[in-house]
């Protein structure tokens, strides 16, 4: 309902004012809630959007930030989260819209597809944090630096301790 939302909404922007943004569900009485808290200059995240029309919706409400949910639309076969995102992507920009697209990314690849987009925000799940930072192409490319390294340095000693 409209009423607690809109509280919880408050209680949640009042931890920490200014750096905390309340996340919304753009559903009807959500839109209503983004709507308010936008005209009172408090930043809102409009999340539960699944396609282009409902970001132009929550935009349009007052929305700094959109979550798209546009996984949905691929887990349905209607199209792909990729597809949907850019064209959200697109949309916001012809608009000319301050509104943003924050990204879910749960696969390393994905992280430049939606940079490549102009998406400039995003999150990753906790536990999606290790495929990141574990990429084994990552650790391959670190094994071979430490190895170049290590013929350097053993060169140089070679190079300091030769006679003249």
């Amino acid at each position: 309902e409209f009423e607690a939302m809109l509280e919880e909404a408050y209680r949640t922007i009042d931890i920490a004012s200014g750096r905390i943004r309340a996340k919304v569900p753009a559903t009807p009485n959500g839109l209503k809630v983004i709507a308010k808290l936008a005209d009172e200059g408090r930043e809102v995240m409009a999340t539960c959007v699944p396609t282009a029309g409902m970001l132009m919706l929550g935009a349009a409400a007052g929305a700094k930030m959109v979550t798209p949910y546009a996984g949905i639309l691929e887990q349905a076969h209607f199209t792909t989260k990729l597809a949907e995102i850019a064209r959200m992507q697109q949309a916001l920009k012809r608009q000319e819209s301050d509104t943003r697209l924050c990204v879910g990314i749960y696969r390393p690849a994905d992280l430049f597809e939606y940079a490549a987009l102009g998406v400039r925000h995003a999150f990753l799940w906790e536990r999606d944090v290790d495929a990141f930072v574990n990429n084994d192409l990552v650790l391959a490319a670190e094994a071979g630096f430490t190895e170049s390294w290590k013929r350097i340095k053993a060169h140089q000693r070679e190079e300091l301790t030769a006679e003249p």
